[in-house]
């Protein structure tokens, strides 16, 4: 005989639940989100000012069980001159769960008889749930928005665009060449300038104390469009600089290609450094300044100029010491800011969204690395196998070399004593997508005969940050993170300037010397998918992953 599951109808049956809405940056639109009495939202944007950039709604509360509910309002609205061709949708694998309810269409009313129109210009939705089951971040359930819109045919301007050809506004540390555009009514005239632009400390109201932060000044600008190019000039800032100005012909775009300048030099060593602040390069170093940053092959900590010893014979003082052999590769590079300025006082009418100035930067390498440690003394990191590090030809990133599938050998010594951290780090340009290889294997020694007792499989999520917020435990070598999260710091895009790592092994092995299980191997493997516009530091605390007694 079947048996039935009944329910008490005087009795709530509820479940906790949390899911994710996210909308991605070619979503162009305006959205509102109100949650109903009883749920709570979390907002984040994430991976801002790079393609992936993404708004995140994360929705939480409890619902009766396997009963839908209205958790929330969601109003989309086009921007000025745009319609919405078709409804916004979500795309999930959670289609039970997540869904949208249509609760009202707003149609763009005009005053004209020949602007008459049915375009819809704002959506609004009911978001419903529905579960039988509790959920938690780690269940992994998103919905993704989606909707795109439509310029309106009836013209509000004369020129409507310029772009200059890079999505996130990052020019690679090589330099390169793109097309500047403006889009525009034809016989529309204007007039833009390229320029490079100094980029100051900014300091506190003390006027000598830094913030940390770099300000963005135009008032020494640089034209650095070709001769080729710039067919007039005009004030700019007090200073006199080349432009291009013309007129849009009956295409109604205009364009012309715009180079950039590469890193400042890259170039080798040319005669023998021993424990030495000094060093000699093999080519002019006129285009070399004060504080410039420097990567050197096989070193991977961050080294700047200090002074210009001698111009003439080439000679450079680091700000730390280096032993060198003759021909070891070598760049330096700085951060660099330039703007394509559309300037409005010489082009026509501009359109209300058009944007007039656009920073873009080219940022020095940045440099990732993986660090694991402890805060103890109860055992040493004997030994390291890590791959080779140089200086890519083509590129000039100082990154691992090899292919993804080298195999690791061989062990040296470090060197340590019982406590010291083990760091690991890579350079790479920021923002240009490529698979960059991290292997690292690690061999700790317990002391004084003492074992490894408990040790657990170490985490990495680059979605779920390691974190100890409200109601998450923090892993222990028995438990991870209840939430899922990443036992390494500083994993997520969101945490660290943009930077995009793929994990793909991270296993922990105990053997003997001369102690049943005295001897643990650390085994790590990650991909940089991309380098951020910030120096990282990922932190695995090995005492949340293992314990000695």
């Amino acid at each position: 005989m079947s048996k039935k599951l009944h329910f008490d109808n005087n009795v709530h049956y509820s479940v906790p639940f949390i899911f994710e809405l996210t909308s991605l940056k070619e979503n162009v639109g305006t959205e509102t989100l109100t949650v109903n009495s009883g749920y709570k939202l979390v907002k984040e944007t994430r991976a801002g000012g790079f393609n992936e950039e993404q708004t995140a709604y994360i929705l939480s509360g409890s619902i009766p069980i396997n009963k839908a509910k209205s958790i929330a309002t969601l109003k989309i609205e086009a921007i000025d001159d745009y319609y919405f061709g078709s409804s916004p949708f979500i795309e999930t694998s959670f289609n039970n769960n997540i869904k949208l309810s249509l609760k009202s269409i707003n149609k763009i009313k005009r005053t004209n008889k020949w602007e008459k129109t049915k375009s819809i210009n704002a959506y609004t939705f009911d978001i419903i749930y529905q579960n039988n089951l509790a959920t938690s971040r780690s269940n992994g359930l998103i919905a993704k928005l989606k909707y795109s819109s439509i310029k309106t045919y009836i013209r509000t301007s004369i020129i409507d665009k310029i772009s200059h050809g890079f999505t996130d506004n990052i020019v690679p540390t090589s330099g390169g060449t793109r097309p500047i555009k403006i889009f525009g009514q034809p016989g529309s005239t204007f007039a833009v300038a390229v320029n490079e632009n100094t980029l100051d400390v900014e300091l506190k109201e003390d006027g000598s104390t830094p913030t940390g932060r770099v300000i963005f000044d135009k008032t020494n600008s640089v034209s650095i469009i070709s001769s080729f190019n710039a067919n007039s000039t005009s004030v700019f800032n007090g200073k006199t600089i080349s432009v291009v100005k013309d007129t849009i012909d009956a295409s109604g775009v205009y364009s012309f290609n715009q180079t950039y300048p590469s890193i400042p030099l890259s170039t080798s060593i040319l005669t023998t450094v021993s424990s030495s602040h000094t060093i000699k390069i093999a080519d002019s170093i006129d285009n070399v300044k004060v504080n410039d940053i420097v990567v050197i092959e096989g070193l991977k900590t961050r080294i700047k100029v200090h002074s210009i010893v001698d111009a003439p014979t080439r000679q450079i003082r680091l700000d730390t010491t280096v032993t060198l052999a003759p021909g070891t590769k070598i760049n330096f590079t700085r951060e660099r800011s330039y703007s394509v300025e559309l300037l409005e006082d010489e082009s026509s009418t501009l359109g209300s969204s058009v944007i007039k100035s656009s920073e873009l930067r080219q940022h020095p390498y940045t440099r990732v690395t993986f660090k694991t440690s402890t805060a103890g003394a109860t055992f040493t990191i004997t030994n390291e196998m890590l791959r080779p590090f140089t200086i890519d030809p083509a590129s000039g990133d100082g990154t691992d070399t090899g292919r993804p599938t080298v195999k690791l050998t061989e062990y040296t010594a470090t060197g340590f004593s019982a406590g010291d951290p083990h760091t690991f780090s890579s350079f790479g340009q920021v923002g240009i997508p490529k698979l960059v290889p991290v292997q690292i294997k690690l061999k700790l020694l317990a002391a004084g005969g003492n074992a490894f007792t408990t040790t657990r499989n170490p985490i990495f999520s680059n979605l779920i940050s390691q974190s100890s917020g409200i109601g998450v435990k923090v892993a222990t070598p028995a438990l991870a993170q209840s939430d899922g999260g990443s036992d390494w710091s500083n994993s997520t895009f969101l945490d660290n300037g943009g930077t995009v790592i793929i994990g793909t092994k991270g296993n922990i092995a105990l053997s003997t010397a001369s102690v049943t299980n005295d001897t643990c191997e650390l085994d790590f493997s990650f991909f940089i998918r991309r380098f951020g516009t910030k120096d990282v530091e990922l932190e695995l605390d090995l005492d949340k992953v293992l314990t000695v007694s």
